[in-house]
């Protein structure tokens, strides 16, 4: 614990606990210096330690890093907060889904439908800002229903959060000049 490990592009992290090599792999939880999705990295990315460890080569790759959000833009959280002004809880609202989704980290975008898996369900989906893909991770998704599961009206609806679905849309797209 305490080892610090840096990126290509100088992003560092810090080993978070002790670890033991098994079959030639160490595994070692580790959390980014900086604060935001800097430290977010795909899986394969190189990494060395800044001081070297006795007995450990000084070089490797990371599995996939997620976790890190930036910190809400301003005009983002005045939107959410001007929502929250007009959307005053009900006690188990559409609305107060929705607000309850957003005050998650990550998700940025909610949407409630009733009756969703039959009578007394309630369906959350959320997403993200992200434009690329705005799929939320499963981690944010178990937030979120631990999030809204105590909100919830003790004798309401049976609470589905989920996260959408992608689908690919093939294009096929013909250009026509308009002049010969």
């Amino acid at each position: 614990a305490g080892s610090v490990i840096q990126r290509d592009d100088l992003v560092q992290y810090t080993a978070t606990a002790d670890a033991t090599s098994s079959g030639g792999v160490l595994r070692v939880p580790i959390a980014c210096s900086s604060a935001g999705a800097v430290g977010n990295a795909d899986d394969g990315t190189s990494l060395i330690l800044v001081t070297p460890v006795n007995g450990l080569p000084s070089s490797g790759v990371a599995d996939t890093l997620t976790g890190g959000f930036d910190t809400e833009e301003l005009e983002t959280w005045r939107a959410r907060v001007i929502e929250r002004y007009y959307w005053t809880p009900q006690g188990g609202a559409d609305g107060d889904y929705v607000v309850w989704a957003k005050e998650v980290p990550g998700i940025t975008r909610a949407w409630t439908y009733r009756h969703w898996m039959g009578t007394g369900t309630v369906g959350v989906m959320i997403a993200s800002s992200d434009l690329i893909n705005p799929i939320p991770e499963e981690s944010t998704e178990t937030a979120a229903r631990q999030h809204i599961g105590p909100l919830a009206p003790v004798a309401g609806s049976d609470l589905y959060v989920f996260r959408p679905v992608a689908h690919t849309v093939d294009f096929h797209i013909r250009v026509t000049p308009d002049t010969p």
